[in-house]
């Protein structure tokens, strides 16, 4: 259904000054019923296409259709050629620009949208030639496809996806909250962030240009880097371009006052290719879909666009980016583990565990060994046979258990309450928490020496009481509710103290 009849329309013609040609310009303005949380897609082979999410129901539009011809008949053939139409229904309003098949040397058209849409849409763009495309203050999806043009997101909530061929991405964003995966050929991929926003950020540039006014830490691996913005466990950001630059900015930065990773010394970035160790398998760099593996030697993969099962009698694992399930077992060697977006069981039976980020948590496990985990974010249970536990940010459940070794667990500070368990054989307990996070403590330290192993409290209510029991130790327990009382937190140490502790927001970031 064509929708130029139903449109208030406003024509002019005019005379063009570039080759004799003669022009006119057609403004259309209509209102489409869409549902909050539907979806639009806007499919626009030449023109400007913005859309612009606001508290007012359904879709506003704007529609300009310019049209450049040699005479008035051109003018006439191009005008009626070039169709505007609307389908779909309130759950998914599609909007088309329907052009002929063959481009007429006599005319030209081009037709420019400006869209108002409720803020909890999904919006789709795909476009040949643009000259810019722009998405702002939605919370939905957004993917956006074209072949030139500039594609802006600004604020954009949910995950967003972009490919551009011939043009630039900027990327703006408050407070990134949600994935986004940016792609162009031959343009520069830029993000524009507060220098406190907390990201994984993975960029490559076929050239090796990979700049930032912020500071990073993490690997570059020939033309990419992998890395984290500040405290771990937010979205992934990726940039990537073949030609172009990608680039970090901190509000009010220019991309000329970028920092080379590759150059810099300051902040904590290393070159993988100075690593002592030489992995012994070549490394890959993407996987396709499920990744099956069994071997004797080390492995590395930068990416899994899948599930992931590995299993290998000896060696190292390194994984970047997992997108589904991780399941790791290793009969002996270290695994390093980056940002596991499905459940997580990683086993060792000798050597140290590290995660950037279990994003529905999981089950790790070293028979001997530290485990360290930068972000867990479902229920999550650790244990090492010997050896420190660390967890830096933590948003649900923690077990965490080891027969030798200091626990160190620190919850996020949006969270409230959480069951937490502890226990060391041989070692102290540190917890740190949010002065608002409530829950039912017992705490136990048995000790020879008691006057240096205690528990320590900076939340008041706990009852603390000391026994002597055989061996000539002392069990020292404190029970009781801070804030009020919640899940259940219990806390147990041998030969090492207890300590809870209230975080400020700041200090949380810090660790």
């Amino acid at each position: 259904m064509r929708i130029v009849r139903p449109f208030i329309a406003i024509a002019f013609l005019a005379t063009a000054p570039l080759f004799g040609a003669i022009g006119a310009k057609r403004v259309y303005h209509q209102e489409w019923t869409l549902a909050p949380g539907g979806a639009l897609e806007v499919n626009n082979a030449f023109g400007n296409v913005e859309v612009v999410g606001s508290d007012e129901p359904n879709v506003a539009a704007i529609v300009t259709k310019t049209i450049i011809g040699v005479d008035a008949k051109a003018l006439d053939e191009g005008d009626d050629q070039t169709e505007l139409r609307v389908g779909g229904d309130d759950r998914l309003r599609i909007v088309n620009t329907i052009n002929p098949l063959g481009r007429n040397p006599r005319w030209s058209s081009t037709v420019d949208y400006v869209l108002r849409v409720p803020r909890a849409v999904h919006v789709t763009v795909k476009a040949s030639t643009a000259g810019q495309i722009r998405v702002a203050g939605v919370r939905g999806n957004v993917v956006v496809t074209t072949f030139s043009g500039r594609v802006v997101l600004d604020n954009v909530i949910g995950a967003a996806t972009v490919e551009n061929t011939n043009g630039s991405i900027l990327f703006v964003s408050d407070r990134p909250t949600s994935n986004a995966d940016l792609t162009s050929v031959n343009g520069d991929v830029i993000i524009v962030v507060p220098p406190t926003a907390n990201f994984q950020w993975l960029a490559e540039s076929l050239r090796g240009d990979i700049r930032s006014t912020i500071p990073v830490r993490g690997e570059i691996m020939g033309t990419a880097f992998h890395g984290n913005v500040n405290a771990p466990g937010g979205p992934t950001l990726r940039t990537r371009t073949m030609l172009g630059a990608a680039v970090l900015l901190n509000r009010g930065s220019q991309p000329p006052q970028a920092v080379a990773l590759s150059e810099q010394k300051q902040w904590p970035v290393k070159m993988v290719s100075d690593a002592p160790r030489q992995m012994q398998a070549a490394p890959q760099q993407l996987v396709q879909g499920r990744f099956d593996w069994k071997g004797t030697t080390d492995l590395n993969v930068a990416e899994v666009r899948g599930d992931a099962f590995i299993e290998t009698s000896a060696g190292e694992v390194r994984l970047g980016t997992v997108f589904g399930v991780c399941n790791v077992r290793s009969g002996g060697g270290p695994l390093h583990l980056g940002e596991i977006h499905g459940s997580l069981i990683a086993i060792t039976l000798a050597g140290e565990i590290t995660v950037d980020a279990a994003r529905m948590g999981g089950n790790i496990n070293t028979a001997g060994g530290i485990v360290r985990v930068l972000y867990t974010g479902g229920p999550t249970a650790l244990h090492s046979g010997g050896g420190d536990i660390i967890v830096s940010q933590a948003v649900s459940s923690v077990t965490a258990t080891t027969r030798s070794g200091d626990i160190n667990l620190t919850m996020d500070w949006s969270t409230k309450t959480e069951t937490i368990i502890a226990k060391t054989s041989k070692g102290g307990v540190t917890l740190n928490i949010n002065p608002r996070f409530g829950a039912m403590i017992d705490a136990t330290v048995v000790t020879s020496d008691p006057d240096t192993d205690t528990i320590k409290s900076e939340f008041p209510g706990l009852s603390i009481q000391k026994e002597q029991i055989a061996g000539g130790k002392t069990r020292i327990r404190a029970t009781g509710k801070i804030n009020g009382g919640g899940e259940r937190v219990e806390l147990s140490a041998e030969d090492g103290g207890i300590r809870i502790i209230s975080q400020t927001p700041a200090a949380l970031m810090k660790r």
